[in-house]
C-alpha cells in the first residue's frame, strides 16, 4: 500500500472542490518545477537575446556560449518527477481561471482562493490610505535628469558623440539610436475644437521654443525639438536609371531578379529612413558643392560608359555586387516541402495568431565559401541554423 501524502500545508479557501490528486501536486510547494519534456529553442533564444540586449558584449557571448552548450548537452530524462495522475491534476488546475493559488504570508503554507475575492482584497489594500499613497509616475523626471546630465558630460568632453548616442538610447532617453522607433500616442478629450487648438499651440511651444503663429520663421533652439519637412514622393532619380536600363538584356532567372531588385530598392531604403522621421534634405549635414556635384556627376558618367560598353542591366551588375549565387528552388521539390515543415515546425507562441507562408525559397552560395568549408565535408554532426 502506498502511504498517505500529507496535504496540510496546502489551505482551500475557494468554493472548488479539489481532489487529491491536486492536493497532492500542491503540497509539493510553489517552488516544484515537473521535469521538462523538452527545450524550446526558439523560446530560449528569444529570451536570451531580449535580456541580453544591454549587456557588453564579451558578457553577452559567454552568456550565450554557456546556454548554447547546456542546449546541446540536454537528454530527456528517462524518469519523470510526477506521475501520469499528477500531471493531468496539475494541467486541470492551470486550466481553472475561477482560482488563484498564492503562498501565504506567513506559515509558509500554499492558499487556494476564489479569483473574484482575490481581486477584492488586493483593491481593498490599494484603496487603504493607511497602506498606499498614489504618487505620480516619476520615470518622465528621472529620464529628463539622465538627458540633462548626458549633455552636460558631453558638452564637458567627458564622453564622446557615440558614447552619447549610446547613453541616450537606453530605456528610451531623448536622443535613440536610428531604426529605433520610441515615444508613444497621447489622446485628449476636449469640449471643443478652440480648447483642442489651444492645448495642442501650448505643447508645441514648451516642445519646441517656438510659438505656432511664427513658425514660418521657426528659429532652432538648443535642447529643443525641431519641425522636418518630410516628402513621401516619388523622386526623379529613379526614372534615370529606367532610362539608362531601357535597352539592357537580363541575364538572370526572373525570381532572381525580383529578389535583387527588392534588396536594392533605393525607395523602400527611402520610406524606411522618412519613417524614423530622417530628413534626408539635411543628410549630409549642409548641401553638397557644385565642385562636389560635378565629381559626382564625371563619375556617374564613367561608371554609365563602362556600363553601356558592357550591355549589362544594372540588375545583373548589383547582383555581381553580393558576391552570391542565388538559384530559385522549386516548389515541388522535396528541399522546399522539408524547408515549410520547419517553419511550421518551429514557430514561436506569439506566431500562432496567424501563419506564416513560404513564398519564395532560393540556395546561396558565396564566393570561396565552398573551398573554405572543403576540409569539414567529411563531418557528419550537423545542424540546421
Amino acid at each position: 500500500a502506498t502511504s498517505k501524502i500529507d496535504t496540510s500545508n496546502v489551505v482551500n479557501e475557494s468554493n472548488v472542490v479539489l481532489s487529491d490528486e491536486c492536493l497532492n501536486v500542491l503540497s509539493k510547494g510553489l517552488k516544484f518545477i515537473p521535469t521538462p519534456l523538452y527545450i524550446n529553442t526558439v523560446e530560449v533564444i528569444s529570451n536570451v537575446e531580449k535580456s541580453l540586449s544591454y549587456v557588453p558584449l564579451p558578457f553577452k557571448r559567454s552568456a550565450i556560449a554557456e546556454i548554447s552548450t547546456f542546449m546541446l548537452k540536454w537528454k530527456k530524462s528517462q524518469k519523470s518527477n510526477m506521475t501520469k495522475k499528477e500531471l493531468e491534476s496539475l494541467h486541470e488546475l492551470r486550466r481553472n481561471n475561477d482560482i488563484v493559488i498564492v503562498p501565504a504570508d506567513k506559515g509558509g503554507k500554499i492558499v487556494v482562493m476564489n479569483k473574484c475575492n482575490y481581486i477584492n482584497k488586493v483593491e481593498e489594500k490599494l484603496n487603504n490610505v493607511d497602506l498606499y499613497e498614489q504618487v505620480k509616475d516619476p520615470t518622465d523626471t528621472i529620464k529628463k535628469k539622465l538627458s540633462e546630465l548626458t549633455m552636460r558630460m558631453f558638452k564637458n568632453n567627458k564622453i564622446n558623440a557615440i558614447q552619447k548616442l549610446e547613453l541616450m538610447s537606453i530605456d528610451n532617453l531623448a536622443v535613440g539610436r536610428i531604426g529605433i522607433m520610441y515615444g508613444g500616442k497621447k489622446n485628449e478629450q476636449f469640449n471643443d475644437q478652440s480648447e483642442a487648438v489651444k492645448a495642442f499651440e501650448t505643447l508645441f511651444l514648451d516642445k519646441t521654443g517656438n510659438n505656432w503663429s511664427d513658425r514660418g520663421t521657426f528659429k532652432k533652439l538648443p535642447s529643443k525639438f525641431y519641425p522636418l519637412e518630410i516628402d513621401y514622393g516619388n523622386h526623379d532619380i529613379q526614372k534615370i536609371f529606367d532610362n539608362v536600363n531601357a535597352n539592357k538584356r537580363f541575364n538572370l532567372p526572373k525570381l532572381v531578379q525580383d529578389l535583387i531588385c527588392f534588396i536594392f530598392d533605393i525607395e523602400s531604403m527611402e520610406k524606411a529612413l522618412l519613417s524614423f522621421e530622417i530628413d534626408l534634405t539635411k543628410i549630409p549635414l549642409g548641401r553638397l558643392s557644385r565642385n562636389q556635384l560635378n565629381k559626382g556627376y564625371q563619375a556617374y558618367s564613367m561608371l554609365k560608359e563602362t556600363n553601356d560598353q558592357k550591355n549589362e542591366h544594372s540588375i545583373d551588375d548589383n547582383y555581381k555586387k553580393l558576391k552570391c549565387f542565388l538559384e530559385p528552388v522549386d516548389h515541388n521539390s522535396e528541399e522546399f516541402h522539408r524547408i515549410e515543415q520547419y517553419i511550421a515546425n518551429t514557430s514561436a507562441s506569439h506566431q500562432r495568431k496567424y501563419t506564416l507562408k513560404l513564398k519564395e525559397l532560393f540556395k546561396t552560395t558565396r564566393e570561396s565559401e565552398r573551398e573554405k568549408f572543403q576540409k569539414w565535408q567529411s563531418t557528419e554532426n550537423r545542424q540546421l541554423l
